[in-house]
């Protein structure tokens, strides 16, 4: 597996909650839900990009020791081992999960040319083969999040204040691995086990890119556009995602809970 191109940047929030990482035959692209209840589970600042590094520094500990191919025992392995640790500092037992930090996860490992993958929540992973483009993304967040959209288009029209309340996401953040919610990963491991898994045989040179939600409303206009996110060069169509991005008729148009939302992007080739 050869790194093509790395990008993270920070969003509109204080810290960027998303990571990516790679080691050894393993890349993978986390991102952390931000706190929408003013916790203070690990008494520090930003607890969730705070967890966020603490969980990254793990995986990557774990990958350097594994040649694991089962994707989602790795990263609740990683998961377990990181929370047995803050257990003996913090008290986590009586904390609900959905109040401490949330993430969703797309996860790659590349062992020869077979693909495996691991998706959670809304990051996702995609791959060029036999001259088309296919994705593997995790639809069981996508009603939940529409919902969010139209309260806060409902908020901004009524108020005409770019800033949403917390309070507008709290309701669904409390839904996390509910029966009537949607699986997402947590401190605790829980919801990890519904992640989506699966095995492709690539060929030698197939490209596999490993992506956060930021750029999902870019490419849900542009669809075609994935394309060029393939190239050796991406850096003009980084370019063109914030353009996208910081263009105000398009967000009040289709508001978000943040105008720029983290965005990371891993380029492998097989």
């Amino acid at each position: 597996m050869r790194v093509i191109y790395q990008f993270s940047k920070k969003g509109d929030g204080k810290t960027n909650e998303d990571i990516l990482g790679t080691e050894k035959r393993y890349a993978w692209v986390l991102d952390g839900a931000t706190d929408v209840f003013d916790n203070n589970t690990f008494n520090v600042e930003s607890e969730v990009s705070w967890y966020m590094n603490m969980l990254q520094q793990t995986l990557i500990s774990y990958c350097k020791r594994t040649n694991n191919r089962d994707l989602c025992q790795v990263i609740s392995e990683s998961v377990g081992e990181l929370y047995d640790k803050l257990s003996i500092k913090y008290s986590l037992d009586n904390v609900p999960s959905y109040v401490t930090p949330t993430f969703a996860v797309a996860m790659i490992a590349v062992f020869n040319c077979s693909l495996y993958y691991y998706v959670l929540g809304d990051c996702s992973v995609a791959y060029y083969h036999n001259g088309a483009i296919h994705i593997v993304n995790d639809k069981r967040i996508k009603e939940h999040s529409q919902s969010n959209r139209s309260l806060i288009k409902e908020y901004m029209a009524k108020h005409n204040y770019e800033s949403t309340p917390v309070e507008l996401f709290r309701s669904t953040r409390s839904k996390a691995n509910a029966a009537d919610g949607y699986p997402i990963g947590t401190i605790s491991g829980e919801g990890l086990n519904q992640g989506l898994t699966g095995m492709i045989n690539l060929h030698h040179r197939d490209r596999v890119l490993v992506y956060s939600d930021g750029i999902l409303d870019y490419l849900r206009n542009n669809p075609q556009i994935i394309s060029a996110f393939f190239e050796d060069d991406i850096d003009q169509e980084i370019k063109n995602l914030y353009s996208f991005l910081g263009d105000d008729r398009e967000y009040y148009a289709s508001p978000r809970p943040k105008k720029k939302d983290d965005v990371s992007i891993i380029l492998v080739e097989v």
